[in-house]
């Protein structure tokens, strides 16, 4: 009787045993699965926030301290081209203008005061590829 009692205990441990892997296993799928969707979710916001960051002030009109401050945060954080108006002269911003503007002897010097028209145009992929900003 003894046989028949270890092999009943060793077949119920081994049916527990079992059972609790596959419970794991259903259970680590499911957390896998829902971890790639949160990480791909994720992914999606942080580029959206990427983007705002550029249209945020597209067709707005801004100050020049923002205008400045703008222009320098996309170009230290974003490759993409910025082409600064003013009446008839233009330039793209470049290392050298973009330390250049806010000195009043220069050629680059835009007035924190005045109100600048922000414009962000727009590859075919939907990607904002230029940022125009012109004097009001």
């Amino acid at each position: 009787m003894s046989v028949i009692k270890e092999f009943i205990l060793f077949a119920a441990g081994l049916v527990i045993t079992v059972s609790l892997a596959l419970i794991s296993f259903n259970v680590y799928e499911k957390a896998a699965d829902l971890g790639k969707g949160i990480a791909e979710r994720e992914q999606i916001a942080i580029d959206e926030f990427k983007e705002y960051e550029v249209t945020r002030f597209d067709g707005s009109v801004i100050d020049g301290s923002k205008a400045i401050s703008y222009i320098r945060k996309m170009y230290e954080t974003r490759d993409i081209q910025i082409e600064v108006v003013k009446g008839e002269r233009s330039f793209l911003i470049d290392a050298r203008s973009i330390d250049e503007l806010r000195k009043t002897t220069s050629d680059y010097y835009m007035s924190p005061l005045k109100k600048y028209k922000v414009s962000v145009s727009f590859d075919e992929n939907d990607a904002a590829d230029k940022i125009k900003i012109e004097m009001d």
